[in-house]
């Protein structure tokens, strides 16, 4: 069984906690607080950590989905990753002509 500790970056929200991560098998396993981060201290909130329940839950979408129905029908087909990116970037651009630069704010 191949067994590690990762010290990496929690995703889940914006303020990038500093985390120990047990990983068995290419599996994330656990998850731990990094007490030498310089803004978390070790501390770890509720999203991270269930972190390990969202990533290996059944029914995560792991697929780009375009929408086929009316909105709120539920109704997607799975597309590739070029396909989704495409229709992205299309809108994105749109959204510039029509609204200006500032109009997308990441």
């Amino acid at each position: 069984m191949d067994q590690k500790k990762v010290n990496t970056l929690c995703f889940e929200c914006h303020s990038r906690c500093g985390v120990i991560i047990d990983v068995e098998d290419n599996r994330m396993v656990g998850i731990k607080g990094d007490k030498s981060h310089p803004f978390s201290h070790g501390f770890l909130c509720p999203k991270a950590k269930f972190c390990n329940e969202l990533i290996y839950h059944p029914d995560r979408i792991t697929t780009p989905l375009v929408r086929t129905g009316e909105k709120g029908s539920g109704e997607f087909e799975k597309v590739s990753w070029d396909h989704a990116l495409s229709i992205i970037a299309e809108k994105m651009l749109q959204a510039r002509e029509d609204n200006g630069p500032e109009s997308v704010v990441f």
